[in-house]
């Protein structure tokens, strides 16, 4: 688009507003929905304000991406129904039945599943942090990592041996891990040995994320 600077005598034409004011200003929208219904061709370099987030994005030219603001977060935690249990020699997705979304993660988790799934605006660098408790039992060593899909690397790998039957393991760390769009991330749970086991059953226990930057 061009960058005029106005003159006396100029001529203001629809398509000289459209292309010197419209697309050379930040609008406003109350959400990303809204923009993008809103901004059907948005052109590369052109920035948008979302109210609901107070988010400025700009776009890349295929994409819209995350520039400032509040940055966008997710936190799931444990407690309730459906919870995790966790089978000897398995590794198990956790589950977070009463898990809260926090500013915009663009319904990149579902709640229950515990699998957050990168939106492609935010691809980037993430903070990923867990802990989970598993019950009490006397044999076996518990483990608890975070799992990207992208590869074979456990983040933020914890894992403890109970000699105490009276007591459980808590187990909690967190990793920076480097997103593209879709990817996912996960906690995962995992013992040796001894009888099934069940964790998240407690608000404190939690899945969370939050958005750093671009990579």
């Amino acid at each position: 688009m061009p960058y005029t600077t106005l003159v006396a005598g100029t001529t203001i034409t629809a398509s000289w507003a459209n292309a010197n004011v419209r697309d050379q200003t930040i609008p406003v929208f109350a959400s990303a929905a809204t923009r993008d219904s809103s901004v059907t061709s948005p052109i590369e370099g052109m920035h948008a304000y979302t109210s609901d987030t107070n988010t400025l994005w700009f776009y890349t030219g295929s994409a819209w991406l995350f520039q400032s603001g509040p940055p966008p977060r997710f936190r799931l935690t444990g407690g309730g129904a459906g919870q995790t249990g966790v089978v000897t020699a398995t590794n198990t997705n956790c589950t977070w039945a009463n898990g809260t979304e926090v500013t915009d993660t663009e319904a990149a988790i579902a709640i229950g599943t515990g699998v957050f799934t990168c939106p492609a605006a935010l691809a980037g660098r993430w903070l990923f942090e867990y802990s989970v408790a598993y019950d009490a039992n006397g044999t076996g060593v518990r483990y608890a990592w975070l799992s990207h899909s992208a590869g074979p690397r456990l983040y933020g790998r914890m894992n403890m041996i109970n000699l105490n039957a009276a007591a459980g393991e808590l187990l909690s760390a967190s990793a920076e891990i480097v997103l593209a769009a879709a990817e996912t991330v996960v906690v995962v749970v995992h013992q040796t040995s001894g009888a099934n086991r069940t964790v998240n059953t407690s608000a404190d226990q939690y899945f969370q994320g939050r958005y750093v930057g671009p990579a």
